[in-house]
């Protein structure tokens, strides 16, 4: 007859059926050779289920398990091992929530802090932008002097260098007829 090992050891209906049946299991798969402590639980229990007072359902669980060679310390040592296969599993559970906690926390907060300083070296070269962009305009709005500026250079030495040019033209002209008129 199979044992329900969740039937026997939870009672309360607000636990978690995945977690419990996966300690269930646990024990279950670690079940002692003999009359051990949980054969001995079953008993009491079946003995409870017959409406008989707790300390009878022990004591008359106890009478016949004994027949069996189990003693008080054989049963103590049973509950003690199943307590150890509980805690390996209490073990294993806190390392994989450790790993949880690594993976879809600690890793989560590293690649916000990652985005964090890639949003950082944006913003400074935004503002480097920026900078350029307000130089850029800078140049951009003196244009026009600047032009101005650069026409009127322009014109001056134009001016200049026909004013030169006429000059020297007009005394080679005037040489002209000089050597024209007077040889």
């Amino acid at each position: 007859m199979a044992i329900d090992l969740k039937k026997l050891f939870l009672t309360d209906s607000t636990v978690n059926d995945k977690f419990s049946l996966a300690l269930v299991k646990a024990i279950k798969g670690s079940a002692q050779p003999g009359f051990d402590y949980i054969k001995f639980k079953q008993s009491v229990q079946a003995l409870s289920d017959m409406n008989m007072d707790t300390e009878t359902s022990f004591k008359s669980a106890f009478a016949t398990a004994s027949t069996m060679g189990l003693t008080k310390t054989k049963l103590s040592q049973s509950v003690k091992f199943y307590k150890k296969v509980l805690e390996k599993e209490r073990s294993k559970f806190a390392e994989a929530l450790e790993n949880q906690m690594e993976t879809r926390v600690s890793k989560k907060k590293e690649e916000a802090l990652k985005l964090q300083d890639r949003i950082q070296e944006y913003q400074q070269k935004i503002a480097k932008m920026k900078q350029e962009m307000e130089a850029y305009q800078h140049k951009i709005d003196n244009v026009d002097t600047e032009m101005a500026q650069a026409k009127e250079k322009i014109e001056k030495t134009k001016n200049e260098f026909l004013t030169a040019y006429d000059q020297l033209t007009s005394t080679l002209n005037e040489d002209i007829e000089q050597i024209t008129s007077h040889l």
